[in-house]
């Protein structure tokens, strides 16, 4: 990850959800041989997050359905999750006034791309501020 990212006005409760529920969906399809590779930089005015994995991505007419809630691409699959962690992430994210979208990873599986505005700000008054750095610390470390 790059130094030099910027600060975020957020909800850090919302964000850490939303990228959790990314990245255990990422786990749960890609295979044990192919990690995870979680990449963030800046685009534009935009802090881009993408999340690949190497699982057996999704048909093309489909990729927006994996954001609609209680949507399981595929029951034999897997039997885990509900198929509300894509559709709660992308609420989330939206509340920021960002977008989180999916595409084919070339070679096969699937990016998620999380997208927020640089000037984007926490939603509603009692939000906590969080920084990138926050959202890189190991679950219960300080940042």
């Amino acid at each position: 990850m790059p130094e030099d990212l910027p600060l975020l006005d957020v909800d850090a409760g919302l964000l850490v959800r939303a990228l959790g529920n990314v990245l255990e969906n990422a786990v749960r399809h890609a295979p044990s041989s192919a990690p995870v590779v979680v990449t963030a930089g800046r685009a534009g005015g935009h802090l881009v997050v993408r999340v690949v994995d190497r699982g057996p991505g999704v048909p093309e007419d489909q990729v927006d359905a994996v954001f609609t809630a209680f949507h399981r691409l595929d029951d034999s699959r897997s039997e885990e999750g509900s198929g509300l962690g894509l559709a709660v992430a992308r609420g989330f994210v939206e509340a920021h006034d960002g977008t989180l979208e999916a595409e084919g990873t070339p070679g096969g599986g699937l990016t998620v791309v999380l997208r927020l505005p640089l000037t984007t700000a926490a939603p509603g008054p009692a939000a906590d501020a969080a920084t990138v750095d926050e959202a890189r610390a190991p679950a219960g470390s300080a940042p």
